[in-house]
Parts: C-alpha cells; structure tokens; sequence
C-alpha cells in the first residue's frame, strides 16, 4: 500500500511505534535511558513528532497512551 507522503515513517519511526506499542518490558536499557534517547530522536530530527502524532490515530491501544 502507498502512503500520501504526510503519512510517510522513516524505518527509525516505526521502530519507535513498535516500541512503544511493546512497552518497558522490551526495552534493553533503563527507563530513563529510553526516554534520553527518544528525546535525541526527536531532537535530530530522525523521528517527526508529528508523523508519531498521525500515527496515534491508527497504532494499537498502548502505543496510542504512550504517545500522548
């Protein structure tokens, strides 16, 4: 299926939705560490916050809680 280019996620943003979808227990580094690095995602730009934010509409329940 192809998406309109708004809808688009790199390969490091689906990563991120499946973790989230999976969450802390999956994660192989402390919490914080986990945070420190989505935080460096979004800061360089790797992850979109606002394709994170398009795919809250559509992501299973848990990864939906985890973006707000």
């Amino acid at each position: 299926m192809r998406y309109p280019a708004a809808l688009r996620r790199t390969a490091t943003e689906v990563a991120v939705l499946e973790v989230l979808a999976d969450g802390p227990t999956e994660v192989e580094v402390e919490p914080s560490e986990a945070v420190r690095q989505l935080a460096d995602l979004l800061r360089s730009g790797k992850v979109r916050p606002d394709r994170l934010g398009t795919a809250a509409r559509t992501e299973p329940g848990q990864a939906r809680a985890r973006l707000k």
